[in-house]
């Protein structure tokens, strides 16, 4: 995307999830209630893949989503 856009591109990014911080909060949220017994551990993303999808969605000029739940999250 960077490359991209250094030439003048734009760039549309495909997020078919709500940001990642609100994302992270409702992981969290599971984690931390007793009653749920198990857990949702593939929807825990490393502070790595969280930086880059925080770059993704800063640099994208156009954000497509799937949903207004979505939209009304990022």
């Amino acid at each position: 995307m960077k490359k991209n856009k250094k030439f003048g591109g734009k760039c549309i990014l495909e997020h078919p999830m709500p940001y990642v911080d609100y994302w992270m909060g409702v992981n969290e949220s599971f984690y931390r209630d007793p009653d749920i017994l198990i857990k949702p551990g593939y929807s825990r993303f490393s502070r790595g893949v969280i930086k880059r999808m925080k770059e993704e969605c800063s640099t994208a000029d156009f954000i497509q989503v799937h949903s207004s739940f979505v939209r009304g999250h990022l």
